[in-house]
């Protein structure tokens, strides 16, 4: 963890000089947005990278490696992004919309419930407007799990359920991204106080072939797997009766 503000920002601004080696792009981005299921498709999406798209997103999926024992830096460093995207890319670009996105689901998770959640809805304004992406299931699966925190459970299934779909159409059935929405939405059924014995089994039987897919994708040992593997469990356990905690599941979250 970083001692400081100033610490992270130096460090991270070392950063922006470092970047993951990708035949499409040409090693423009890094992070999360270079997984093996996702990289390519992100890559032909992005025409002309400019100076500083790549340093934004290279902060944003630096930062939770570096400092995220400490969310009042990580917070400090997303405000930073944020105002960076938004001087060079402008309001409606999707790097500034995926800044705006991890602040409002970092702010609602550790600050302000309904400051986050305002955020989250501003950036899902935003990327309505644009062609369908992760960043939107990403948002989408943050504000899902910001009602469900608030107990708006009916909301916050509708809203997973949006985000899971948008993957599935866009990303197809084998993809990181389609798993992850898929596991949020799930573990919201499961989290919510209802008795909707139908859901719970039509959320079974989807997760029998989402899991086999994650297995077969990112092997039996990845994190993804896992939390699917558990989100099954909680999903039988519910059916059979019983109370389920679901925080293991939380922290796969988009």
């Amino acid at each position: 963890m970083l001692a400081n503000r100033d610490d992270a920002t130096h460090n991270l601004a070392e950063l922006f000089k470092v970047y993951t080696s990708c035949p499409t792009c040409g090693g423009q981005y890094m992070g999360e947005m270079h997984d093996r299921t996702t990289v390519a498709w992100w890559c032909r999406n992005q025409d002309s990278a400019s100076p500083a798209s790549s340093r934004c997103l290279a902060t944003i999926n630096m930062a939770h490696v570096l400092v995220e024992e400490d969310p009042r830096v990580l917070d400090g460093i997303f405000t930073r992004v944020l105002d960076e995207a938004t001087r060079e890319l402008g309001l409606d670009n999707e790097i500034t919309l995926l800044a705006l996105t991890k602040l409002g689901g970092h702010r609602a998770r550790y600050f302000d419930v309904d400051e986050g959640f305002a955020l989250l809805s501003r950036a899902i304004a935003g990327l309505r407007k644009l062609p369908p992406s992760e960043t939107l299931a990403r948002a989408l699966s943050k504000r899902a799990g910001v009602l469900a925190l608030i107990a708006r459970f009916d909301e916050a299934v509708i809203e997973a359920r949006e985000a899971w779909q948008l993957t599935l159409e866009t990303f197809g059935a084998d993809n990181q991204i389609t798993f992850t929405t898929f596991i949020v939405f799930v573990d919201i059924i499961v989290r919510s106080n209802s008795s909707d014995r139908r859901a719970l089994v039509e959320a079974e039987a989807l997760s029998v072939d989402a899991y086999a897919r994650s297995r077969r994708v990112l092997g039996p040992d990845h994190r993804v797997t896992a939390a699917m593997h558990n989100v099954r469990l909680d999903l039988r356990r519910k059916l059979q009766g019983c109370v389920v905690s679901s925080e293991r599941t939380r922290a796969y979250s988009p």
